[in-house]
């Protein structure tokens, strides 16, 4: 990232002296190398594309070039960033009722059109399970990770949390009930085309009247 730093107050106002206008240069120089640089956690960095779409990251700041230097008042400055979680996302978490028919076969390959066009994998979302099912198996098409768990009654839900490892059914948690695949709740395979959304594996015997399943999730990206 390349920033332009100058050496003016308020207003844009310049110092009368040249000494006091390096010295404000230098001291808002300062400023935005603390900025950018928060002690010993991550910077969360937006970067905004041309489509208006917005994604994030956590990153590190790991070398500030030397300033290019106009006159006492402005210089130019480039910083280098790296990801150390690999992927950018979305900046804002997307909800979406999978096509899973109660009508239909117990088992169904559905899109998550929510996650159109991501070029990472997710391993962060959100499932939440509405019953009725004498059980449910959601997986990932591609690669088979997912989970498994039993019975649940009309109206209730089993929300996994594959971020933060948690799995709970009316506020307590049912994680050790749950059969895993591939050592994971669920990480989510990259998009096949920018159009079309990963496909999961939807197992549910029993289900019917208002059993649904809801992906909650921001898109993952190489960049």
């Amino acid at each position: 990232i390349t920033l332009t730093v100058n050496g003016v107050v308020d207003g844009w106002r310049v110092p009368a002296t040249g000494l006091a206008q390096r010295a404000l240069y230098e001291a808002n120089l300062d400023s935005l190398i603390r900025l950018v640089s928060p002690g010993h956690r991550m910077l969360s960095v937006q970067r905004v594309y041309a489509d208006g779409s917005r994604r994030t990251a956590d990153c590190e700041l790991t070398s500030a070039i030397t300033p290019e230097v106009w006159g006492n008042t402005a210089g130019r400055v480039s910083l280098e960033f790296s990801v150390p979680g690999s992927f950018w996302r979305d900046a804002d978490v997307r909800s979406y009722r999978t096509a899973y028919s109660v009508a239909g076969a117990d088992a169904q390959t559905v899109e998550v059109y929510s996650l159109a066009g991501q070029t990472a994998p997710c391993a962060d979302s959100v499932v939440t399970v509405t019953g009725p099912c004498t059980s449910v198996t959601v997986r990932d098409a591609l690669t088979g990770s997912g989970f498994s768990y039993g019975a649940l009654t009309s109206g209730q839900d089993l929300v996994v949390d594959a971020g933060a490892f948690s799995a709970t059914k009316a506020s307590v948690s049912v994680l050790t009930d749950l059969t895993l695949y591939d050592g994971q709740l669920l990480e989510i395979s990259p998009a096949p085309r920018t159009d079309t959304g990963p496909s999961l594996d939807i197992t549910a015997p029993g289900k019917s009247g208002v059993f649904k399943v809801v992906v909650s999730a921001r898109r993952s990206w190489l960049r």
